[in-house]
């Protein structure tokens, strides 16, 4: 296996197990259980990063961050709402309108089933760095 492909293997693999630490608090509660029902998708090959309670997925590993993929916000409730990735290549949950909505449920299986229906052709090339490094 190259060194690149080991590299953001391992880099993945230590994000992706942050997310998955035991949860704690509601956030990490939220976070754990749509992480876990991401990780035998085609999701666990992009980085995840959370935002104003928010779950994203970005195809570069550091800030700043792509936006090209569906996210999904979600509340104590539990609801989880998917959203497709925002036209205008914004971060979805800070821009005004927000994108529209692919699913609003209370089943965090299903709103990754949806994010995962909505992945665009591109989500499958990754990087080591921020989206101004662009993929190498």
């Amino acid at each position: 296996m190259p060194d690149g492909t080991r590299q953001i293997d391992e880099i993945r693999a230590e994000i992706w197990e942050e997310y998955l630490q035991p949860p704690g608090d509601w956030f990490r509660r939220q976070t754990h259980q749509l992480l876990t029902a991401a990780a035998a998708t085609p999701l666990r090959g992009l980085f995840p990063y959370t935002s104003h309670n928010t779950l994203h997925f970005s195809r570069c590993s550091y800030y700043p961050f792509t936006h090209d993929c569906p996210w999904i916000w979600f509340d104590s409730g539990p609801r989880f709402v998917t959203y497709e990735p925002h036209p205008g290549g914004l971060q979805g949950n800070l821009a005004h309108p927000p994108p529209p909505v692919l699913l609003a449920t209370d089943d965090p299986a299903a709103a990754i089933a949806a994010a995962v229906r909505a992945l665009p052709p591109q989500a499958r090339v990754t990087w080591v760095g921020d989206i101004e490094t662009g993929p190498g």
